[in-house]
């Protein structure tokens, strides 16, 4: 993986099971060799915790639609989009 360019930093204020959070996150642009996920739809990963989970890769139109994944935070899609 290599970073390209400097990050960008949204601020977040949600509610997570009734209490407030607030989180800083730093977007990173970033680039991986051709062959790293060839062929993946998903990519299985554990949480700290030991939860495991998964990303998967959806394009930009197929999040934040009526029964679509939600991408978060609010703005993401956004900055994204204006990167293309």
């Amino acid at each position: 993986m290599k970073i390209v360019g400097s990050p960008t930093f949204i601020e977040n204020i949600y509610v997570h099971e009734g209490s407030l959070g607030h989180e800083m996150l730093a977007i990173f642009d970033v680039t991986f060799p051709r062959e790293a996920f060839a062929g993946q739809t998903r990519i299985a990963f554990r949480e700290d915790s030991g939860v495991e989970c998964f990303a998967e890769w959806f394009a930009l139109e197929e999040l934040d639609g009526p029964g679509q994944p939600q991408l978060y935070p609010t703005g993401l899609k956004a900055l994204l989009k204006s990167k293309r």
